[in-house]
């Protein structure tokens, strides 16, 4: 296996890592990289008064064979894994005042590969059942199993079955974020009004996917811009189904983005198969309980910082995340 010149030596080395791990990509090649420092702060708006009971949770980037994060540092909080996709985040309950005037937050190095299908050992059943089941709002209503047995019921394989979903995702959704829940990621508002942003797109596969029998997972973070340093905003999501076990390959996750391939007609071959290193993965999976568990219904997803005061979701905080692969 080739890999092609990188810049930094320290990617080089984490490819040749994956590589050993038993990453597979199906080119054969590692073609981009990227290798940033993240910084993230959160301060509450409003400071609470003494006998409120102030607790944040706040998501970090996790392992995956393509993204590696290392010399992270937290400010204020202790880390915890919460059980279910196994996302790592910081959770802070302070008891009577609010946290430090330096709020939450942390900082990490974060070396991110270009990401195709890779393989793995005989995934565990009990994964792959977990990504057959409808959620909240990634459905697997009447009509969306009528749906996916008119998309896919003629193909014969995996592969060619979450092809004709994606391409049918492809014609039937516009992407428009201007509109009332186009960035929830509900399935049935996808399927009545054909529109939203990569929630809504995302959501929409899936479902078709489970529906077809096909395990698949969301995944969310936030993308990279091209300069060398700046601010992360707005987040961006994705897909990853699972191929199973045959005669010419071990099982496989498949990497799938359909609302830039929308955005970006030349690489609709590209984004079926394949993302870009510019971007950061943060979480996994939809209808989040959280570690410690939180006193509200399950999260829809969790890319943002959740904070309860009083035992009552607040939205009431200033969440900066800035990152710089200028220098190491």
């Amino acid at each position: 296996m080739k890999y092609a010149f990188m810049k930094h030596y320290a990617v080089v080395l984490f490819a040749v890592m994956l590589l050993l791990a038993g990453a597979c990509r199906h080119d054969g090649s590692v073609t981009g990289a990227r290798l940033v420092r993240i910084n993230c702060q959160m301060t509450l708006k409003n400071q609470p008064d003494e006998s409120s009971e102030v607790k944040i949770w706040m998501p970090v980037p996790r392992q995956t064979p393509f993204q590696k994060v290392s010399e992270l540092k937290v400010n204020n909080g202790r880390l915890y894994s919460e059980p279910e996709y196994g996302n790592q985040l910081i959770y802070l309950d302070e008891k009577g005042a609010a946290p430090e005037p330096g709020g939450i937050g942390f900082s990490c190095l974060v070396e991110r590969l270009e990401q195709n299908a890779y393989e793995v050992d005989t995934e565990n059943p009990a994964v792959l059942d977990k990504f057959l089941l409808p959620n909240r709002l990634v459905t697997m209503s009447p009509r969306v199993k009528e749906l996916a047995g008119q998309i896919s019921s003629s193909q014969t394989d995996y592969l060619a079955k979450a092809r004709a979903i994606y391409d049918y995702v492809l014609q039937k959704m516009k992407y428009d974020k201007s509109q009332p829940f186009c960035a929830i990621g509900d399935t049935e508002f996808a399927l009545d009004a054909g529109i939203g942003n990569c929630t809504n797109f995302h959501s929409l596969f899936i479902s078709l996917a489970r529906a077809s029998g096909i395990p698949a997972k969301f995944v969310i973070g936030y993308p990279l811009p091209g300069e060398k340093h700046g601010t992360l905003t707005g987040y961006h999501c994705w897909v990853e189904f699972y191929v199973p076990y045959s005669a010419s390959h071990r099982g496989r996750w498949v990497p799938v983005d359909a609302s830039e391939a929308w955005k970006n007609p030349d690489k609709r071959e590209y984004f079926f198969g394949a993302v870009d290193e510019n971007r950061i993965l943060f979480t996994e999976g939809r209808d989040i309980t959280l570690a410690p568990p939180q006193k509200s219904a399950p999260l829809n997803y969790f890319v943002y910082p959740y904070v309860e005061i009083n035992g009552r979701p607040s939205e009431e905080y200033e969440l900066k995340i800035t990152y710089d692969d200028s220098k190491r």
